[in-house]
């Protein structure tokens, strides 16, 4: 996670089709930074998988969609989006609450439901 003024990125990798939508916990990329990872009860078909990303995010961190912006990955599962730095600040917490499952990537995270060091 980046900040930007009073805005903050968020990466995250998606898994869509999924019996519903739900954090999965987190991992890290190549370079070791923290990847939230998410299943989304929509099809990767049509942009349905990213407008389900951005309600479940904004519905799980109580901000209005319109202040959650997809910056890269329309067409990827791996996405980076925008988000208002103060839902950052709340966002370990509300991921650790509704966590389905714990992260297979235990080696480059400790925790599945917190991210590894986040530098804002």
């Amino acid at each position: 996670m980046a900040a930007h003024n009073d805005r903050a990125q968020l990466a995250v990798r998606v898994t869509p089709s999924a019996k519903k939508s739900a954090f999965a916990g987190w991992t890290a990329d190549e370079k070791g930074r923290p990847v939230l990872l998410v299943k989304l009860n929509a099809p990767p078909v049509d942009g349905k998988a990213n407008t389900e990303l951005i309600r479940f995010l904004a519905e799980a961190f109580d901000c209005p969609k319109g202040q959650i912006t997809l910056l890269r990955g329309t067409s990827s599962r791996q996405k980076s989006l925008e988000l208002p730095a103060e839902v950052m600040d709340r966002a370990a917490e509300v991921i650790s609450a509704r966590s389905s499952a714990r992260s297979s990537s235990s080696a480059a995270c400790p925790s599945a439901t917190s991210p590894p060091h986040c530098a804002r």
